[in-house]
């Protein structure tokens, strides 16, 4: 398949914005990283929305690959620096319990998008031609809540963006989780050693 220059230059700018990402995880204020984070993936996409909607892909083909593939990565992105910032100034001082919690949570959101997505993918027949005329052509909406109920009410895009943004995030948690436990296990040591001098 040859790819128009709409498909080229997205799937470049996201390998980009990965790397950017990445570099950024080394810089010490958390807020602020998750701030541009978001703001550079939010940007990028909009030019990219923009894009798709005044260009036309060279097949049908190149389109659902577009709306299936890249639409969803980017969702994923942005909605999961979404989720980093929520936990980042909703933590409360008993972190312990609050990221067991998100990951609770967590988990039973992937199964609903897991599922969601498995639903479109073997469920339905002629899966691609219907990612194209459901809702994947519409701006992305922020705040769609997604339940077991209604996930067949959603894009297949938006789906699969959360599904990715929940993977994403499950790993952040557990890596707060680890995070926190060995700052408590640091602590508990400093304690024992002072009290035994």
């Amino acid at each position: 398949m040859k790819y128009s220059s709409l498909l080229t230059e997205s799937s470049q700018v996201y390998k980009l914005i990965e790397q950017q990402i990445e570099k950024g995880t080394l810089e010490t204020d958390e807020g602020k990283w998750i701030e541009r984070a978001f703001g550079l993936v939010m940007k990028t996409w909009l030019n990219i929305e923009e894009m798709a909607s005044n260009n036309h892909f060279l097949d049908r083909e190149e389109e659902i690959y577009f709306y299936k593939n890249l639409k969803p990565e980017f969702i994923g992105l942005i909605e999961y620096f979404t989720l980093l910032y929520k936990s980042v100034v909703f933590q409360p001082d008993d972190s312990i319990a609050y990221w067991k919690h998100e990951l609770k949570n967590c988990r039973e959101l992937l199964f609903i998008y897991h599922s969601g997505c498995q639903y479109y993918e073997q469920e339905l027949s002629n899966t691609d031609i219907y990612f194209l005329e459901q809702n994947n052509q519409q701006p992305l909406l922020f705040g769609l809540n997604v339940s077991r109920n209604n996930f067949t009410d959603i894009s297949y895009s938006y789906l699969r963006g959360r599904l990715i943004a929940m993977k994403r995030y499950e790993k952040y948690i557990q890596s707060k989780l680890n995070e926190t436990t060995g700052s408590l296990e640091n602590d508990l040591y400093l304690e024992r050693q002072s009290s035994a001098n």
